[in-house]
């Protein structure tokens, strides 16, 4: 999918028009949810692990979310070993 906006600014002395594109790549992110039951496992299985701790009510983890997701998938495609870098959440409120 190729989205495009066009914008045109008619109060110029010649009306420009821009026209941005860009590529749109779908989210292939694996982050594994942390819980008392596969924590052991998950990370005395993983070479390096990171842990985003968060709260869905933090305006920061909020933030961090996106950037956590985005780093998740070019470390993916750097390291496709499943164990070798394992990013991985765990919700505060709950544990």
């Amino acid at each position: 999918m190729n989205p495009v906006v066009f914008l045109s600014l008619p109060d110029l002395r010649c009306s420009l028009l821009l026209l941005v594109t860009w590529v749109f790549t779908p989210v292939t992110t694996e982050i594994t949810s942390l819980d008392t039951e596969n924590i052991d496992e998950i990370l005395n299985n993983a070479d390096v692990a990171l842990v985003n701790f968060y709260a869905d009510w933090c305006r920061f983890s909020q933030m961090l979310h996106p950037i956590f997701e985005e780093a998740s998938d070019v470390i993916k495609e750097e390291y496709p070993n499943a164990n070798q870098v394992v990013f991985a959440r765990v919700d505060c409120d709950q544990h």
